[in-house]
């Protein structure tokens, strides 16, 4: 434009170029900064501590979750310099703990993937905040960030794992998306809930130390010892500091029980390094449990506090607004004679009627009513003549407009002072229009709630805390067979299946005890003696006047086909996942169950010190046997193999497999060499003593090579070391003439009077 300076073409870019540069100068932004780089420096650490401790086994990935909560609290155009420092983060922490560079990069750049698309999903608009408290919000967060992005990124991992690696597809996803999906569901609205809180109020940090060190006494006298459970306290003390501090304050002291948890189990203390002894799961997965109760207790006290203080604030807005109509709003006084003549009327009435003080005192005050009222406030004022001290009439007062007001008139006698002889009377009239429209309102709920309740498939009952019942809706005959007038006279429980009276007793007095409303699933009798699932929604019900509870609302739903629904896929569940773990030839244990049973077995003898023996077993010239004899007569074999076996191996901890083909395994958790061997060579006795006829095999029967290997698991080391060396125990029993046993230390035994060796070859196992 002419007249106007050429820079000022440029000028928009020139400002934005300066406000990058202050904004990077912000000495707030370095500090945020620098706080995400070490948080996610140290969350990489974190992890790598705990794996090598033995502690890590699918522990949540903790970086994740701690970029996201950076990204949701900060302006979508700060997010490339976040991202930057959570990516050089992430590359640190790997370089830290001697992660490969490859593998470095590919792991950072899938995780800023990751974090980024949930945060797209999430941040929809700059100014939107996260708000865990609103349940859409949260919804919207479980299925984008906790389960689409990790997905989704898990995906590519699986897919570059499986190229890379030939890592199975399906276990590299659920290697990459559980512990991150896990991670950013319970770290990120911790951490949230952390940053937002205003650190700077002196109250508010003198108000919440004494709960976080109270919370840090409880977390260490929890995981310090494994006796007395003291972990249960950890979750009340959660809920007090939720509901007399804050949310913040309540988050911090999960972090601090996480962290406490945490550091013991690194030392192989606790109750939950205890209880790995007796469960299939280790002691991270437990505290990882134990962080995430904690985290969706905190989430579901953050939704009700929010419910209660949005109900709060409408509550205060119709108190205001009831609290300026009433202190606005007048009830017009009128005083008369017994002539009917007006002595005063007050200002109110103008507003009230649109008809000026003078104009109403000069009417009579029947003139202004509906002409169907008029005989009501005649028949009043004859009371009023005849000695009665006062009466009420509800009637329609016709306003200036020519519309009609309804309005309640309290009308009184007024007496002399002196001699008490009636002088007049003193009428207060009140507009009650929007009262007869609220009647009429409420004649329409009544009527509806009737027909709500009259045609509902739910059985409603209302009762007193005795049992009386005082109402039973009409379902019940349709639901249970029994009228409305026999279930009346039957008691809260007379009709529930004595295994479920406790259970519903129990519901009762909690009720008692104070709580609003409980829920329960229960077997109800049927007229005809048959049983019913229902499912009760017990619900205290409150006197309108005083508040208290004076009952309980029992809303009975059917369920009982979603009850048969539920045990029928309960049981194809069961029977499936016996399938998934089963060989269907020999019954044995298969090659999944053989992988997960020893990779479980290596972590124990990790941690107990104790040796580990496995023994590969493989059938004599079985392709032969199978060429001369069938097929069938070949499965036959091998299930006889499959029963020599478990004719020897008895010990509980002990594990048979069919390792692949003819061959199988045996693992044996806490046996030495020596005992490694003997198990061999008593299944080698066991399938010679049952004579399966083998042409092919020189000693005329069916007979089995096996290759025997014993490690103590070490940390340096790694299982597959071991199934190596049985294989190649087997490889030599196999190339020494098959039909014997190979490990160490050779010696020699004889059976049924012939000759059987059992070779033991010495040597070191080769290191992972």
């Amino acid at each position: 434009m002419r007249g106007k300076p050429a820079s000022t073409s440029c000028h928009p870019q020139v400002e934005r170029l300066h406000f990058l540069v202050r904004w990077l100068r912000s000495p707030g932004l370095a500090v945020h900064l620098a706080g995400c780089f070490l948080f996610v420096t140290l969350a990489t650490v974190f992890v790598d501590i705990f794996e090598r401790n033995g502690a890590g086994g699918n522990l949540i990935w903790v970086a994740n979750g701690l970029l996201l909560a950076y990204l949701l609290l900060a302006p979508r155009w700060r997010w490339p310099v976040y991202l930057l420092t959570g990516f050089l983060a992430l590359a640190f922490g790997s370089i830290f703990i001697h992660e490969p560079w490859r593998m470095s990069l590919l792991y950072s750049v899938l995780d800023i993937a990751e974090v980024l698309l949930a945060a797209l999903l999430l941040r929809r608009r700059s100014a939107e905040l996260p708000r865990f408290t609103n349940i859409p919000y949260l919804c919207r967060f479980i299925g984008f960030a906790v389960l689409a992005a990790p997905i989704a990124v898990g995906l590519i991992y699986a897919w570059i794992m499986a190229a890379g690696t030939h890592t199975p597809v399906l276990e590299g996803f659920l290697e990459w998306a559980g512990p991150d999906g896990l991670g950013i569901a319970v770290i990120t609205p911790t951490f949230v809930a952390i940053f937002q809180s205003d650190f700077s109020d002196l109250r508010r940090w003198r108000q919440g130390w004494p709960y976080l060190a109270l919370t840090a006494a409880v977390a260490v006298a929890s995981f310090s010892q494994d006796r007395i459970p003291l972990g249960i306290l950890i979750y009340p003390l959660l809920v007090v500091i939720a509901l007399r501090v804050d949310l913040s304050c309540a988050a911090l002291a999960m972090l601090l029980v996480a962290i406490t948890g945490s550091c013991y189990n690194v030392r192989g203390e606790g109750p939950f390094i205890a209880a790995n002894s007796t469960l299939l799961v280790g002691p991270s997965i437990l505290l990882q449990l134990h962080v995430a109760a904690g985290i969706f207790i905190l989430y579901s006290i953050s939704v009700v506090q929010e419910r209660k203080k949005a109900t709060e604030r409408r509550l205060q807005e119709i108190a205001s607004l009831h609290k300026l109509v009433t202190e606005n709003s007048r009830d017009a006084i009128v005083l008369i004679n017994f002539s009917g003549e007006g002595n005063y009327i007050s200002a109110a009435a103008e507003s009230m009627t649109g008809w000026s003080r003078e104009e109403l005192l000069a009417m009579n005050g029947l003139e202004l009513l509906h002409p169907e009222d008029q005989s009501n406030a005649v028949a009043l004022m004859s009371n009023l003549h005849s000695g009665v001290e006062g009466g009420v009439i509800e009637a329609r007062l016709r306003k200036r407009s020519g519309e009609f007001l309804w309005v309640e008139a309290n009308l009184r006698l007024v007496r002399d002072p002196v001699t008490g002889v009636p002088t007049g009377i003193l009428k207060i009239v009140r507009d009650i229009n929007e009262r007869k429209a609220t009647e009429q309102k409420l004649h329409e709920i009544v009527a509806l709630h009737k027909l709500v309740t009259e045609n509902s498939r739910d059985i409603i009952i209302l009762a007193d805390f005795n049992g009386r019942r005082s109402y039973v809706s009409a379902a019940a005959e349709s639901m249970g067979g029994w009228t409305r007038e026999e279930l009346l006279e039957q008691g809260s429980f007379g009709l529930v299946h004595p295994e479920d009276l406790a259970k519903a007793e129990a519901a009762v007095n909690e009720l008692r005890s104070g709580a609003e409303g409980t829920m329960i699933e229960c077997r109800a009798q049927k007229k005809n003696g048959e049983y019913l699932w229902v499912e009760a929604n017990l619900h205290i019900v409150r006197d309108p006047a005083t508040g208290a509870p004076s009952g309980i609302l029992n809303i009975l739903r059917d369920i009982n086909e979603r009850k048969q629904a539920e045990q029928k896929l309960q049981e194809a569940y069961s029977v499936v996942e016996a399938l998934a773990v089963t060989d269907a030839l020999t019954g044995l244990a298969n090659r999944r169950r053989f992988d997960q049973y020893i990779a479980g077995e290596w972590r124990r003898g990790i941690r107990d010190g104790k040796p580990l023996s496995m023994l590969l077993i493989d059938a004599d010239f079985f392709k032969s046997y199978n060429d001369a004899y069938g097929h069938l007569r070949g499965d036959s074999c091998l299930r006889q193999i499959a029963e020599s076996c478990q004719d020897v191996v008895a010990r509980p901890g002990d594990l048979v497999a069919r390792f692949g083909g003819e061959e199988f395994a045996i693992v044996l958790p806490n046996t030495s060499k020596e005992g490694a061997v003997q198990v061999a060579n008593e299944v080698c006795l066991a399938l010679r003593g049952r004579q399966l006829p083998h042409n092919g095999n020189l000693p005329g029967i069916v007979t089995i090579s096996v290759g025997c290997a014993t490690m103590v698991p070490q940390f340096e080391k790694h299982v597959h070391d071991l199934i190596e060396m049985a294989d190649q125990a087997l490889y030599r029993a196999k190339k020494n003439g098959r039909n014997q046993v190979c490990g160490s230390n050779p010696m020699k035994i004889y059976e049924d009077g012939e000759q059987t060796f059992t070779t033991m070859e010495s040597g070191s196992s080769k290191k992972a």
